[in-house]
């Protein structure tokens, strides 16, 4: 994957809107109620960098999961963070 940077959060705007949308749809409580009880935290929006990495799906050699930190320290790859 290229590295690249992205802006991670919600504006104020933005936030204002999801709640606006969420109570016209009658969202604002049941399974939604918890999204929109953390929305607030997920303010300010801060610009996130993302270096490049090598992403991969199935099947590859089997590796145990103790030996995972050991086989990354060997070779050039590593794991994506969470803001990957």
């Amino acid at each position: 994957m290229p590295g690249g940077t992205f802006l991670r959060g919600l504006s104020e705007r933005e936030e204002e809107r999801v709640r606006e949308l969420a109570s016209a749809a009658g969202m604002a409580t049941g399974e939604v109620k918890p999204l929109l009880d953390e929305l607030a935290t997920m303010r300010p929006v801060a610009e996130v960098a993302v270096r490049p990495f090598l992403m991969g799906q199935g099947p590859g050699d089997e590796i145990e999961p103790g030996a995972i930190a050991d086989w990354l320290a060997d070779g050039p790859f590593r794991l994506p963070t969470e803001a990957e």
